[in-house]
């Protein structure tokens, strides 16, 4: 009777144990792009109109992605660990690649703006020119930039020079990109589109001329900015 037991007990593990390695992987690539709501991003042009009414250019996006999750249906989430440092401007940081996903159908997928507490210390990154340049000020807390976005915005005297920089660990910004994805074959493709007028519209519609042309030093406007980010990005079949 106890043979019968530890041989019944041996034959759940094995089966459980097949179940488990038979899991299929995939690659999934997400393809980074951007849009103006219905207007496709260009550099350094004065044509953009967000919620508050400013009129405005983009000459420059950097920002880190970080801490990307896909919830599954069932209930299970996979956690990617990987940096991905981004310029809007510069199409080969565009794309970020992702071995190893567990195929199924995943509800959505978030990841943070930024970088979190425990990554977010001076000079722990990579020593390269483009961390180097997202260097948050040690005299301001140190770290790194989680965003920079820069360019024009008219006044009535003319363009006058903004600059929304996120840094902290209080303006991490979390993304929720709601959307069924079907991951399924050896490699999935998805486009991962960042609307920048999102970051000025909910939950706090954002004044560039009245709430601040420059967040940096600035707790309110950079709290402003990040809690809008939550939706930035979108996720769609590529």
């Amino acid at each position: 009777m106890k043979n019968m037991f530890f041989l019944s007990v041996l034959l759940i593990m094995g089966l459980y144990s097949c179940k488990k390695s038979d899991r299929k992987y995939s690659q999934v690539v997400l393809n980074v792009k951007y849009k103006v709501d219905d207007l496709s991003l260009q550099k350094d042009t004065v044509r953009y109109l967000n919620n508050a009414g400013n009129l405005y250019s983009v000459t420059h996006l950097e920002y880190y992605i970080s801490g990307i999750t896909f919830h599954e249906e069932s209930g299970h989430d996979f956690h990617c660990t990987g940096i991905h440092y981004i310029n809007g401007f510069s199409p080969q940081t565009n794309q970020i690649l992702i071995d190893s996903v567990p195929c199924g159908i995943y509800t959505s997928v978030t990841c943070n703006i930024g970088l979190s507490h425990a990554l977010n210390v001076s000079n722990s990154l990579t020593n390269t020119a483009e961390n180097v340049n997202m260097a948050w000020p040690d005299n301001m807390g140190g770290g790194y930039h989680f965003l920079k976005m820069e360019g024009y915005v008219k006044t009535p005297a003319g363009n006058m020079g903004y600059v929304v920089h996120l840094g902290t660990d209080t303006s991490l910004v979390s993304c929720v990109m709601t959307q069924q994805l079907y991951v399924f074959a050896v490699r999935s493709e998805f486009d991962m589109t960042m609307n920048l007028n999102e970051w000025y519209r909910s939950p706090a519609v954002y004044n560039l001329l009245t709430d601040g042309n420059n967040t940096m030093g600035n707790p309110s406007s950079m709290s402003k900015i990040a809690a809008n980010g939550y939706n930035v990005f979108t996720l769609q079949l590529n």
